[in-house]
């Protein structure tokens, strides 16, 4: 991931894979027939780790606030700040490096976030139908939510935005809890 992240996708070859590994050429071959299987599976693998971070909120019955719900998603978001946080160059590379990619490797990325697009609007939808979130559309919900942690840690890799665990969760859920405006239809 470091030399994805550093070099970039295009600019980095196998020879700079094994040599920052330290395993032999013929070892890498055994795993992974090249660069672009090495990068389907680091994302593979995000989304595994992201997925087994995350556990599904408890709903309350219809209507009913339970302030053990607001724990169970401050819990979530603090796993996924925590991960994305953890993997600065898998952010840098997914965020900034992925207009660069080849057309395969950006097809990889784009079902990566039509995944998590489709995660996100299926919580969304679960929660409408607790009445913990505001009814809308879900999917148009879902990227939006998805860009402004996207936005959030694409500054944040680029070094343009200070950021730790506790401040990150906290803004984002306040953005979520109350959103921008403070205006009364």
């Amino acid at each position: 991931m470091r030399v994805f992240a550093t070099k970039g996708f295009h600019e980095a070859s196998v020879t700079d894979i094994i040599e920052a590994t330290g395993v032999a050429r013929g070892t890498f071959y055994l795993y992974f027939p090249g660069k672009r299987e090495i990068f389907e599976a680091l994302l593979d693998e995000f989304l595994e780790r992201l997925r087994d971070r995350l556990a599904p909120v408890r709903l309350p019955e219809q209507g009913r606030d339970d302030p053990a719900v607001m724990d169970q998603i401050r819990r979530n978001a603090r796993q996924l700040v925590s991960l994305l946080l953890e993997e600065r160059d898998l952010v840098r590379l997914l965020l900034r490096e992925a207009g660069g990619l080849d057309s395969p490797a950006r097809e990889r990325v784009a079902t990566f976030h039509r995944l998590l697009g489709a995660w996100v609007a299926e919580s969304l939808e679960d929660g409408m139908a607790a009445g913990i979130v505001h009814r809308g559309n879900a999917a148009l919900m879902a990227r939006a939510l998805v860009g402004m942690v996207e936005g959030t840690f694409r500054a944040w890799a680029d070094e343009d935005l200070e950021l730790d665990l506790d401040t990150a969760v906290e803004e984002l859920l306040a953005l979520l809890r109350r959103g921008f405006l403070s205006l009364q239809a």
